[in-house]
């Protein structure tokens, strides 16, 4: 039968030396601890390294992404602004000819407002307590 043979080399401060083993090798301690748990530890430590390089990752993304809205809404409001500055006087005359567009129809509707008042009290009404009240004619009947 053939056994198979493993050479085992150890280092130690500044001194190596091998050895040549028989047969398989269950298991290796070093420093009272299984080699198998220090080697499942550097692999959980791989693991964890791996995920901090992916969240990393995600994170220059998502700085590189801010960094650009940023950029966009600096220059969207620059935009607005420049707009703003370059029709200021386009604006501004706008609002004056609404202000007064408006200013005319409210005169209007005033006037308006006062004629109907003249006739709703030439027929028996009058404004009071908010509301248009009927004048009752408490003067006696004229006889036929």
């Amino acid at each position: 039968m053939n056994t198979p043979s493993t050479n085992l080399t150890i280092l130690h401060d500044t001194q190596e030396w091998s050895t040549d083993i028989e047969g398989e090798i269950g298991e290796i301690r070093v420093d009272g601890r299984r080699l198998d748990d220090i080697h499942d530890l550097s692999q959980k430590v791989r693991q964890s390294n791996m995920y901090i390089v992916e969240v990393t990752k995600r994170i220059k993304t998502m700085a590189y992404i801010a960094t650009a809205l940023a950029v966009m809404a600096v220059a969207f409001t620059g935009y607005i602004g420049g707009w703003l500055a370059r029709n200021h006087e386009q604006i501004s005359e706008t609002m004056d000819t609404t202000g007064s567009r408006f200013s005319q129809r409210i005169i209007q509707i005033q006037k308006t407002n006062g004629t109907y008042a003249q006739k709703l009290t030439e027929l028996g009404w009058r404004w009071e307590d908010g509301k248009w009240q009927q004048i009752v004619n408490t003067a006696p009947n004229a006889s036929k």
